[in-house]
């Protein structure tokens, strides 16, 4: 059922092109949703749809309380040719409390002749919460994380997918 519309297309504030991720926020009895756009804008809205505020860049972002926002979002590194993939919060108002590196984010060249030359296809990791308490897969999907308070990275679940599987071999096979 079709409840309203957020905002509307452009790149302006409020504005985006195409919808990459979302996540919804809830704290001190006010509720709203956080767009990711395809250039890893951040806008957040109201529960009326109504524009509030732009996030720092993101591929990933989470809600996690106290006006905080976790996220996740890439950088790419001159001198070692690499995209390294950051760990931030930010409060409301778009500041960063903090960042630390991850990882090196899983890059292949492919090629795309038909399209006049060479792409490069990037797998991210990945951040979401559950019941309270955040979790990242690496870039390689073989690793979930649990984020603490101090956001110390501890694994929780790591996945043998055997000879059949090479997550950093075959991702985009």
């Amino acid at each position: 059922k079709y409840v309203r519309t957020i905002e509307r297309q452009g790149r302006g504030p409020g504005e985006y092109l195409g919808v990459n991720g979302f996540f919804i926020y809830a704290d001190a009895g006010k509720t709203g949703i956080g767009v990711i756009d395809i250039y890893d804008k951040v806008q957040v809205y109201d529960s009326a749809g109504v524009f509030v505020r732009t996030l720092p860049e993101a591929n990933y972002m989470e809600y996690i309380g106290s006006g905080r926002y976790i996220g996740i979002t890439d950088e790419y590194d001159n001198e070692t040719e690499l995209s390294i993939e950051k760990l931030f919060v930010t409060d409301t108002a778009g500041s960063k409390l903090y960042q630390s590196d991850l990882w090196d984010i899983y890059e292949r060249p492919v090629d795309a002749a038909p399209f006049g030359g060479e792409i490069t296809l990037m797998k991210y990791g990945a951040l979401y919460t559950v019941a309270g308490s955040i979790r990242i897969a690496d870039s390689s999907m073989d690793t979930v994380y649990t984020v603490d308070e101090d956001f110390t990275l501890t694994p929780e679940y790591v996945f043998d997918y055997g000879k059949y599987m090479d997550m950093k071999e075959k991702a985009y096979n």
